[in-house]
Order: structure tokens, then sequence, then C-alpha cells
């Protein structure tokens, strides 16, 4: 792949500002900004890079840089360009979506509305299997919500089946952005060594 995902990113960060912090990791061939229908940013979006290597790059340099006062979360995009994939957000009724398959019975998730608790995204992730834990990010200093966090389910398929059923789900007047924890495959590989 040579798409990097990017999210919570402050709605009043430009394309601009996006663009010259990507530059560090290499050469950009595309760049979306997820809206919503009335103009507006939804704090995320997809960068393509020339190569794989800058991907590389983006991900282990860029994830958790702070963008105008947050800290951005920056994952491989493992969402495919098929039909119905769209620049604003999950596919239309009725469009044909890859299967899913993930190597981590961990995911990552972002773009949670501040006072959504880990109560109500237990329930969320629960709809599609058992979850061993859930972490909902929060700052050191007050306590307070980050919007991120990760859960682990019982198994990969089930981890599989949030990402398919969940991604872009509504939740607290947001659309959840939940993708495979590239952190936990990294480190099962490396405790499997």
């Amino acid at each position: 792949p040579t798409e990097v995902f990017f999210s919570n990113v402050p709605y009043s960060t430009t394309e601009e500002t996006l663009r010259e912090v990507f530059a560090i990791a290499g050469p950009i061939v595309d760049f979306r900004f997820f809206k919503q229908p009335s103009g507006e940013s939804r704090g995320m979006g997809v960068v393509t890079f020339e190569d794989h290597d800058a991907v590389l790059r983006a991900v282990q340099n860029l994830r958790d840089a702070e963008v105008d006062g947050r800290k951005m979360w920056v994952a491989t995009n493992t969402r495919s360009n098929e039909p119905g994939d769209s620049k604003r957000g999950p596919p239309s009724r009725g469009a044909t979506q890859p299967q899913v398959v993930t190597r981590s019975s961990r995911v990552f998730f972002s773009n949670v509305p501040f006072d959504v608790t880990e109560d109500a995204l237990l329930t969320l992730f629960q709809e599609v299997g058992n979850v061993k834990e859930l972490t909902l990010f929060r700052k050191k200093e007050d306590g307070q919500s980050r919007g991120m966090g990760h859960c682990t389910f019982q198994s990969t398929s089930m981890a599989a089946a949030a990402i398919q059923a969940l991604r872009d789900r509504d939740v607290g007047g947001r659309p959840i952005w939940i993708a495979e924890d590239t952190k936990a495959v990294a480190l099962d590989a490396f405790v499997m060594q």
C-alpha cells in the first residue's frame, strides 16, 4: 500500500498545513481530506505517496505528531479503492465491499467525541464479538478523553468484523474510524521470534 490514513486533526487545520507535514515523509501523489456534506472538515483523510517507504516513514515519524495542538493518528490505509469507496466516507448502499482480513485481534479507533464513554464504546464493539479489553486514551493532565483508543477482541475474525461492520458508524454525531492496530501486529511478530 502507498496510502496512509490520518485522523484526530482539528477541523480548523488546512490542507496546506497537512501537505507540509506529510511532505516530510516523501513525495505526495494525492491528498484527500474527508468532509461533511456541508464542506466542513471531518478531521481525517488519506494521503497517497509515491512509494511504500514514504508510508513507513509517515507511520513511524508522524503518528502522534502534534498538529495545531492535537496529536494526529497516522496508520497504513487498509481500505481499498473498490467501487463504492468515496472521498467522503463510507461506501454507498448496495456497493460491494472487499472482505476485511486482519492479523491482529486488536483494532485502533478514532474520531470519537470526547463525551462518549468507555461503556458506550464497549456496547458498540460487543455488537460484533467478545471484547477482552477496551482502552480509551486519556490526557495525562486532566483525564479527558482523547477520542481514540484500542479494543482487543477474542479473535482476529471479530476484529475484522468490527472494521467491516462498524467503521464510519455514527458515534455521538461523528463517524468512528476503525482499523487494524498495526502496532499490535508488529509486537506479536516480535514476541513470536
